[in-house]
């Protein structure tokens, strides 16, 4: 009797832990960014691709929500980045690879409870633009952090047009996809994934 007492209170952790506790999409949100880079290159450059290193910090946000069918879901991250960046760049193209640290704040209100989880972590990615004109081009950036040897983890994903009034600052407006989760010792905590509008500002030196 005792035996099959515990076996069920094992299996029902078991399900417990394994089973995701808030999971949902939103697609409806603005995901604003600024950044700022200072990047050693040529000053004169020319079709062919030359080194490039520098440094870059930046921060973004997201706040919204979702309903299921247990009432409303609020969510928001807010995270900040510091990378080394090494790559090439041209006059027409730039291929950047990202390297370095973050902090990031992220939290789930659900009728069932709060989770979240606030710490440094592992983070990286690379950007991808082209120039088509002097001004005015297509880029692609990726960008994820990790913390606490995996347990949370957040990225996102940008596709758009970076506009350049100014060699020295720029304006970019994309398509963003972003997910953050955040595990327990056996399963999710949480895992939401949002699609919208990202607004960004990137100031070059």
């Amino acid at each position: 009797m005792v035996q099959r007492i515990l076996g069920a209170l094992m299996c029902l952790w078991a399900a417990s832990c394994a089973s995701e506790q808030v999971r949902g999409k939103d697609a409806s949100v603005l995901l604003p960014a600024a950044r700022v880079r200072y990047l050693g290159r040529p000053s004169e450059l020319t079709e062919r691709p030359r080194f490039a290193i520098g440094v870059e910090a930046g921060a973004t946000t997201a706040r919204g929500d979702f309903t299921r069918s247990d009432g409303t879901v609020h969510y928001a991250a807010d995270v900040g980045q510091a990378h080394g960046v090494i790559g090439a760049v041209s006059q027409r193209f730039e291929i950047l690879a990202l390297f370095g640290l973050g902090y990031g704040d992220i939290e789930v209100a659900a009728p069932t409870g709060q989770e979240g989880h606030s710490g440094f972590g592992v983070s990286g990615g690379a950007e991808l633009g082209w120039r088509t004109w002097s001004w005015l081009g297509p880029y692609v950036r990726y960008t994820g952090m990790s913390g606490d040897v995996g347990d949370w983890r957040w990225r996102r994903l940008e596709v758009g047009v970076d506009v350049r009034p100014a060699t020295w600052w720029s304006l970019q407006a994309a398509f963003a996809e972003q997910a953050m989760e955040d595990d327990d010792f056996a399963g999710v905590d949480f895992r939401v994934e949002t699609r919208g509008v990202h607004l960004g500002m990137t100031f070059r030196f």
